[in-house]
């Protein structure tokens, strides 16, 4: 999809460290943890910030990404739906629903 990760937040943008970054189609991707970003208005905020530097921002809630892996884990083997559900949780205290 063409962005790299910025591992180690090497990549600043103003005041920001984006998640994930296309740099020549000027793009930033954000993963939100409830835990770090507690704030529901933070979204439009960090858009605003990456837009008014000539970015463009999506931002991904933890909550929609762990009901889109629970609606949909009848689309995988239950392996890789563990594996995958380990790669979406944040260290951010977030619990799956029981």
């Amino acid at each position: 999809m063409g962005y790299t990760h910025n591992e180690g937040g090497k990549k600043w943008i103003g005041r920001k460290v984006p998640d994930f970054i296309d740099e020549p189609g000027k793009r930033v991707f954000e993963y939100f943890g409830t835990y770090w970003h507690p704030r529901p208005e933070e979204e439009a905020e960090v858009i605003e910030h990456y837009a008014l530097k000539g970015y463009s921002c999506t931002v991904l809630w933890e909550t929609d990404l762990f009901t889109f892996l629970t609606d949909n884990q009848d689309l995988v083997t239950p392996d890789e739906h563990k594996e995958a559900w380990k790669a979406a949780h944040v260290n951010n205290g977030y619990h799956k629903p029981e």
